[in-house]
Order: C-alpha cells, then sequence, then structure tokens
C-alpha cells in the first residue's frame, strides 16, 4: 500500500479513529462471537497502548475500558 507519508501523530490519529470506529460497530452488534469477543479485547489494547502517547488526550478518550468493558 503506497500512499503520502504522514506524521507519526498523523498516523497515530488515523489508527485511533480506526480502532474506535471498529469498537462501536462491533459493540452495537446484537449478537457477538469469540471471535468478535476477541477483537475487542485487541482494540482495546492497541488503545491502551496507544494511551502512552502524549497527543491521545486530544483523541477525546477518557477512559477505554469504560467506554468498552471488556468481558
Amino acid at each position: 500500500m503506497k500512499g503520502k507519508k504522514q506524521s507519526s501523530a498523523k498516523v497515530l490519529k488515523n489508527l485511533i479513529s480506526y480502532l474506535l470506529i471498529s469498537l462501536e460497530e462491533l459493540t452495537s452488534s446484537p449478537e457477538n462471537s469469540q471471535f468478535s469477543d476477541g477483537e475487542i479485547i485487541a482494540f482495546v489494547e492497541c488503545l491502551e497502548i496507544t494511551s502512552k502517547w502524549t497527543g491521545y488526550d486530544k483523541c477525546g478518550i477518557k477512559d477505554i475500558e469504560q467506554r468498552f468493558p471488556v468481558k
């Protein structure tokens, strides 16, 4: 996948946005499988790792585990 190079901040913002959209879709589904439950856990873990970034607070996320509780 080739494209224009972006700053690390832009890449992290895009990744966080993608993870949040995916989590919204997964958690709004009436039926989840073990696979989708695993995806939720993995995406929440990714967000916890990105929370170490100094610009994370600007993405509007306060407590990811409260917003998306892991089963």
